[in-house]
Formats: structure tokens, C-alpha cells, sequence
């Protein structure tokens, strides 16, 4: 994914514009294992996601336990604020 790509936009009235876009994969440090949203800051948005999915599977089962519980909450509280840029 990462690279150099070429677009070509146009607007209403056919009108185009050439674009080249770098696109860079984000690599966050460590304590931020649970930055569940990628944006290498644990915070509410992340926090919010794990809430969104407590009690069943999906983002925020750190543990891979099949199940978003109580240790995924503990471990995200325990990075919450951590800033990994």
C-alpha cells in the first residue's frame, strides 16, 4: 500500500486536475497497543470502540480471547493518554 499513486480528478464541469499522493503506513511506538483507531494516541475514540464492542468479539479483545471483557478495558485504561508518535 505504501507508495506513490497517480489520480486524476475532475470536478462538475469536467474540469481536471492531476494529483500525486505519497500514502506512508503510520507506525505507532510502543504503549500503544491499544490504539485500537490507529491514530497512535489512546484515548476516548479508542476507548469508545472497546465500549462499542464489550461483551462480544471484535476490536478491543487484546488478549484474543474471543471475548472484549474486563482485562481488554484494564489493559486499555492502564495506556490510556499515552501519545506514540
Amino acid at each position: 500500500m505504501d507508495g506513490f499513486y497517480y489520480f486524476v480528478l475532475t470536478n462538475e464541469n469536467h474540469n481536471a486536475a492531476n494529483y500525486t499522493v505519497l500514502i506512508e503506513e503510520i507506525t505507532c511506538g510502543p504503549g500503544c497497543e491499544t490504539d485500537i483507531n490507529g491514530d497512535c494516541i489512546v484515548d476516548l475514540a479508542d476507548l469508545s470502540i472497546l465500549l462499542g464492542n464489550f461483551g462480544g468479539p471484535g476490536d478491543g479483545d487484546f488478549n484474543n480471547s474471543g471475548t472484549v471483557d474486563l482485562s481488554d478495558l484494564s489493559l486499555l485504561l492502564s495506556q490510556f493518554g499515552n501519545d506514540c508518535n
